[in-house]
């Protein structure tokens, strides 16, 4: 079966539960947990990824505003729809100035890449704020674990042989809730907030976390280091 037919399926089999932490978001007395997008959903670029000589999976924080959620009836949306937006992100090709964007990209050249949409863009937080940047409430956090927890299934269906997680250290109790066994293991060289290797039964042995790329705007050569770093982990 194809990569994004599984993908399909697994979201197709969680539309229930997210019509539920729709419903339940939206009924919130709290006004900040009314405050989020649709989630992000994966439709990759399947030919590209299976050919690339490293299947590379990173991982942001969560998305600036995503298709606007209470512009269209959510519950009439399916699997294929809440995909599209994806597609139509195109990878951040059009943001030609996105730091997070042009780092992402270097990572995949310097893994030995070819310059396509071969690898997976993923967020830790599948739910961001209706139209502005930053991590939503608690509650929208805590309702994404208990109602649509995908990500774990995401990574087993794509099966990568790298993960690098750009979240910086204030995003690791969310990949701790993701995949519950996580161990943050040192790296020699770096402070355990500038770079770490993550191990779970969940992820690639070749997993890391480090800074979000707009940290290289402080300190370019501290990032650079990292990344080369990476790189020579990965390989």
């Amino acid at each position: 079966m194809e990569l994004n037919t599984k993908l399909l399926r697994l979201y197709n089999s969680k539309l229930s539960d997210l019509n539920n932490l729709f419903g339940h978001l939206l009924s919130s007395k709290n006004d900040a947990d009314k405050d989020f997008s649709w989630p992000l959903l994966l439709r990759i670029w399947e030919e590209d990824y299976v050919t690339a000589p490293i299947k590379l999976m990173i991982f942001g924080k969560e998305t600036n505003g995503w298709n606007n959620q209470t512009e269209s009836n959510i519950e009439k949306n399916t699997a294929e729809t809440l995909t599209e937006e994806y597609v139509l992100h195109n990878m951040g090709r059009n943001r030609t100035r996105s730091q997070f964007w042009n780092t992402i990209r270097q990572l995949n050249a310097m893994l030995g890449n070819p310059d396509t949409n071969c690898f997976v863009w993923n967020n830790i937080l599948k739910f961001g704020k209706e139209d502005d940047s930053g991590a939503p409430s608690d509650g929208v956090i805590k309702a994404e674990l208990e109602y649509f927890n995908v990500i774990p299934d995401e990574v087993s269906i794509l099966d990568p042989e790298v993960c690098i997680f750009l979240t910086g250290p204030d995003y690791d109790t969310d990949i701790s809730n993701k995949f519950p066994d996580s161990e943050f293991i040192t790296i020699e060289g770096f402070e355990t907030n500038q770079l770490v290797k993550i191990k779970s039964a969940g992820l690639p042995e070749k997993t890391f976390r480090t800074y979000h790329p707009r940290y290289r705007t402080y300190n370019k050569e501290l990032y650079d280091e990292i990344l080369h770093k990476i790189v020579e982990l990965s390989k």
